[in-house]
């Protein structure tokens, strides 16, 4: 039987490895410490217990070769199928709404600047 440890299975069920272990007691496992091992049967157990379930094995193909040197096992994940794309929601249809109608306003009457005479000086001065 293949042993794994405390902390793998933690991060697998998304729980801390502290509160795993704390809750891995709960439920008759003894751990002192989130590195300890643990068998294939009490993995099980605590699968279910803490919401994991059992291991899903959809999401990989297995086949079992034979060659020269025995048995070997080939697995490959499956790729995920593609979502669907989601509906565009229809949009609502526009409520009769009274539009105001803003008239822009009139530009303000710009100032002309007045024209500067010539100075009296200049103008006398001989050309």
């Amino acid at each position: 039987m293949a042993k794994i440890r405390a902390y793998k299975l933690a991060e697998e069920l998304g729980i801390e490895r502290n509160e795993f272990v704390e809750q891995a007691g709960t439920h008759g496992v003894e751990l002192k410490n989130a590195m300890g091992s643990l068998d294939e049967e009490q993995v099980e157990l605590l699968r279910e217990k803490l919401g994991g379930g059992a291991k899903s094995k959809k999401n990989v193909d297995e086949r079992r070769l034979e060659g020269k040197a025995g048995t070997t096992v080939v697995r490959r994940r499956r790729k995920k199928a593609p979502e669907p794309e989601p509906e565009p929601e229809p949009e609502p249809e526009p409520e009769a709404v009274a539009e105001e109608i803003v008239e822009p306003e009139a530009p303000a009457a710009v100032a002309a600047e007045p024209v500067p005479e010539p100075i009296a000086a200049e103008a006398e001065a001989p050309a």
